[in-house]
């Protein structure tokens, strides 16, 4: 199976960097902040517990897709439940987006949203015409500047990166 996420795993330390960089104005949504127990107060010296639990949706798209200037997500597949099914299906929680630079070492275009921004977009039908490949598989794509507006009206998280052109 990791032979299917090289990207990911390629990028690991660049995903982690820019999804830290998302987090601070949606701490209190993500985390769970509990008071220690008597054990973890004594023993430890710690009196609160921060937890999150975060669940991160990888995307990464050759540098020549970045011309499209969408999140695209398959619609259909010979099958297989797509992605665009277990997000609607109430999968996920974030979704993290890049293209990867020309020489294929870095990333550009970051962008990181909310999974509840890309279902109400498709349930509005706030999405590019659906694309086939010629493989029996089709992609639909959500505008980033309609994934920017629905998250900020809901108040969802969306992170793009400065370096964003």
């Amino acid at each position: 199976m990791n032979e299917y996420r090289h990207l990911e795993i390629k990028f690991k330390n660049k995903i982690k960097e820019h999804f830290n960089k998302a987090i601070p104005n949606f701490l209190n949504e993500l985390s769970v902040v509990k008071l220690s127990n008597t054990e973890e107060d004594t023993k430890f010296s710690f009196d609160l517990i921060f937890e999150m639990n975060v669940k991160l949706s990888v995307r990464i798209r050759e540098n020549k897709y970045k011309l499209w200037n969408d999140l695209t997500i398959r619609s259909k597949n010979k099958g297989y439940k797509t992605e665009l099914h277990k997000i609607i299906d109430g999968k996920g929680q974030f979704y993290f987006y890049a293209y990867m630079t020309e020489d294929e070492n870095n990333l550009e275009k970051i962008y990181i949203c909310d999974v509840k921004t890309i279902r109400n977009l498709y349930k509005k039908n706030t999405y590019n015409k659906e694309r086939y490949n010629g493989d029996g598989t089709a992609l639909i794509g959500f505008n980033f500047k309609d994934i920017e507006e629905e998250s900020k009206k809901n108040n969802y998280l969306y992170y793009k990166s400065r370096k964003n052109k």
